[in-house]
């Protein structure tokens, strides 16, 4: 009672185990397995390994070769696991543990597919308002950074969105849900690249009560500006949406119009040309999808 591992063959439809778990292998495995271009298999195991506290496995997909590539040793190295792996383009096995246990809740962490290299890129302190119990697999985005999820943390304790470069720099909280009517509160899922930049994403609460389908673009926008003797020349990264410009004097207070200047795509950047005025101006961009 350990659990398996298994094929289904479609035609002439028939299951196949390729695997019955021992407790040395890691037991009771709760998600799917992710495959490598060349062929081998790998997944986690939510307990069992040499210190009960779950592992990462491989196989070939006719079950030959099976083989434990790390046991959890739990804290801030991270234990238990309940999601999946991902083959990020560097190669790397990526995965996320989420449990809450003594001063901790959860880490992400990356491991050679031949087991050497175990890393906890990211350990999440069980204080404070932090992310913590990530549950999804994480996603890679086309800039190399991955993406993920927490149930739970957040100024509302109600999940985060986050995202992290692969050698574990730049950790960033890119959304607390629950922090304004409506919102969505606890992602359980993966995310799913859209294929023009942006990602899709689900809670299972919030909204009307009942959870949400939300979409997001990645991209930071941050405005450069340089002046000429008659025109303010703008540029700000290029994203999924369609950006709009809009400009104020200020004056008597903040009322944003459209600027009426064309924006134009160069590479990866967009850019306006608007002319000066003498009272000054403000800028802004408002983005959204078509």
């Amino acid at each position: 009672n350990r659990g398996t591992i298994y094929k289904f063959n479609k035609d002439p439809g028939s299951l196949v185990v390729l695997r019955s778990l021992a407790m040395a292998d890691g037991q009771q495995p709760q998600c799917e397995l992710v495959q490598s271009a060349a062929g081998a298999l790998f997944g986690t195991a939510s307990i069992g390994g040499a210190q009960n506290f779950g592992t990462v496995y491989r196989l070939e997909a006719d079950g030959n070769g099976f083989s434990v590539l790390h046991s959890f040793t739990g804290g801030a190295a991270g234990q238990n696991p309940l999601s999946g792996l991902m083959i990020a383009s560097d190669g790397g096995l990526y995965g996320t543990t989420p449990p809450l246990f003594g001063s901790f809740a959860g880490c992400i962490y990356r491991l050679n597919t031949d087991g050497t290299g175990f890393q906890a890129l990211k350990s999440f302190p069980l204080a404070g308002t932090g992310p913590k119990a990530p549950r999804a697999v994480l996603v890679e985005a086309p800039d190399g950074r991955l993406y993920g999820s927490a149930l739970s943390g957040g100024a509302a304790n109600q999940g985060v969105m986050f995202r992290i470069g692969r050698n574990g720099d730049g950790f960033e909280v890119l959304h607390e849900f629950g922090m304004s009517p409506g919102d969505g509160e606890t992602p359980p899922a993966a995310f799913t690249a859209v294929g023009d930049g942006s990602f899709l994403g689900v809670t299972e609460a919030g909204g009307n009560g009942h959870g949400t389908v939300f979409r997001f673009d990645p991209v930071d926008v941050r405005m450069r500006i340089g002046l000429t003797p008659i025109t303010a020349e703008l540029g700000w990264p290029a994203s999924s949406t369609v950006a709009t410009l809009e400009l104020t004097s200020g004056v008597g207070g903040f009322d944003w119009q459209q600027s009426g200047s064309a924006v134009t795509r160069v590479g990866d950047e967009n850019r306006a040309a608007v002319p000066r005025s003498t009272t000054g101006q403000f800028f802004r961009v408002h983005r959204a999808w078509p």
